[in-house]
């Protein structure tokens, strides 16, 4: 892929272009195509000779022109009733159920899943059966590329069918400027962001740590946090990972969960707050008070934030998937930190920033205090570890 420097951006200022891409969507004479800046990033590059200066980029670039913000009518704790659900979504399985819905009823659902035959790869692609749905399952801690979403989007809404979109908040932003009008068929779903990093410094990280060629990962397993990659594109539910390790053991995911990695625009991103800019937000309900919920449940629920009428009619449709209660705002935006603001840098940023662009993801993240961090969890993990914490124990008794 063609690297450029930043002096080259044309369309809104490197360090805050969240790479949705709607600027290359909407271009008529197919001028704009992505390229990696010197860190990895994925950012849009115009190429003069096509350009007509029409001026489209900069008109649909939700930087330029940010989307109206809603403040959350209702808020609800919700969990799937499905069992297998619960077994394989990342949370509490409400955008599996919602996309049931519209599934149901002819419509069509937008979501990310991977999509490299030899390489790994993950777009925001179309479902329209309950077997192409499964594939959205899962979270995914990167930059999801939205391919030709868009375009496929305005298709479908254009011939009437429902469509329920799936997406972080910078995307859902890029798709409603590219449509460039309200459609009544289409409903938005953004995913709570803490930040994504590079698609990069994954495909970098898994050739690290595997010989294998990895085509999916999935993070967050079925009984706790931990990343799996598998070397083919199969779902089946006794596949074996090339790699497997727990979040706390793990470069990649501890570098994530510290907000080491992101990209520039995460850390000042316009949609980290309570008012939101799609129909209805899912996130987990971090500090739930699960003592007062009226049905008691220990599994992952997820906070559902409603923020239009249209969103409201929906979720009321889907209530047969789920089982939920109403809560008050203030319980989820205090649980949830990017609810109020955006991601703050890991203090080693720069450290990792400047090590990245001469030497890899990897040797960027082991430059930072991370290295130590997964040392010391590894150690306190191990017989060692454990005896010695008896010991500290016994001794401050």
């Amino acid at each position: 892929m063609e690297k450029v420097s930043a002096s080259e951006m044309q369309i809104c200022k490197l360090e805050q272009c969240t790479g949705c891409f709607a600027c290359e969507a909407i271009c008529p004479k197919q001028a704009i195509i992505a390229v990696e800046d010197e860190y990895g990033k994925t950012i849009p590059h115009i190429e003069k000779e096509k350009c007509v200066k029409c001026g489209l980029c900069t008109q649909v670039c939700p930087v330029q022109k940010p989307r109206e913000i809603r403040y959350p009518g209702k808020c609800y704790a919700a969990w799937t009733k499905s069992d297998y659900d619960r077994e394989n979504c990342a949370s509490g399985g409400i955008a599996t159920g919602i996309g049931r819905h519209f599934i149901e009823q002819g419509g069509v659902v937008f979501g990310s899943k991977y999509t490299g035959v030899d390489e790994l790869k993950c777009e925001i692609t179309m479902a329209t059966t309950m077997e192409e749905l499964e594939d959205f399952k899962s979270s995914k801690y990167v930059q999801v590329s939205t391919g030709d979403s868009y375009q496929k989007a305005k298709e479908q809404l254009d011939l009437g069918r429902k469509v329920l979109y799936v997406g972080t908040p910078c995307q859902i932003g890029g798709l409603l400027n590219f449509l460039r009008k309200d459609y009544e068929n289409l409903t938005t779903m953004d995913l709570i962001c803490h930040g994504v990093p590079p698609m990069k410094y994954l495909k970098e990280y898994a050739e690290s740590v595997t010989d294998e060629k990895v085509t999916r990962i999935t993070f967050r397993g079925k009984n706790d946090f931990m990343i799996c990659m598998y070397r083919d594109e199969k779902t089946e539910k006794n596949d074996v990972p090339c790699y497997r390790q727990h979040f706390y053991k793990d470069y990649y995911y501890e570098a994530f969960l510290k907000s080491l990695t992101y990209r520039d625009n995460c850390y000042q991103c316009q949609y980290a707050k309570t008012q939101r800019v799609s129909d209805i937000t899912i996130g987990d309900f971090w500090e739930l008070n699960r003592d007062t919920l009226e049905h008691h449940y220990e599994g992952r629920i997820s906070e559902v934030l409603i923020n239009t009428p249209q969103g409201e009619n929906i979720f009321l449709q889907c209530g047969k998937y789920f089982v939920y209660e109403e809560r008050e705002l203030q319980e989820a935006v205090a649980g949830n930190e990017q609810l109020r603001t955006p991601s703050t840098p890991h203090p080693d940023y720069k450290i990792f920033k400047d090590t990245v662009k001469s030497h890899g993801f990897t040797r960027a993240v082991k430059a930072t205090h991370v290295k130590a961090t997964i040392r010391k969890n590894i150690l306190a993990d191990s017989r060692f570890g454990k005896v010695l914490r008896r010991i500290k124990q016994f001794i401050k008794k």
